[in-house]
């Protein structure tokens, strides 16, 4: 059994050293709701697709942060 953290609102870049700080006092096993994440820039977009190849589970995403982190990385 893990921990599940709960995103909502904005995630922006300086949101990021916050988690970071966070996330490693969370468990081994660690999953980040995001079904009330409105709006993420590129940054926290990298910083998510991070944390997904570093095996942190997303849940719940909206259809608008899963295309983002679908698409390409490149110039907003």
């Amino acid at each position: 059994m893990g921990t599940t953290l709960k995103i909502d609102g904005r995630l922006q870049a300086v949101d990021i050293e916050e988690l970071l700080r966070e996330l490693p006092q969370l468990g081994d096993t660690v999953a980040l709701d995001l079904l009330d994440l409105k709006s993420v820039d590129r940054e926290a977009v990298d910083f998510l697709r991070d944390l997904i190849a570093r095996g942190v589970a997303l849940q719940a995403a909206t259809p608008y942060v899963e295309l983002l982190l679908r698409i390409s990385p490149g110039p907003v």
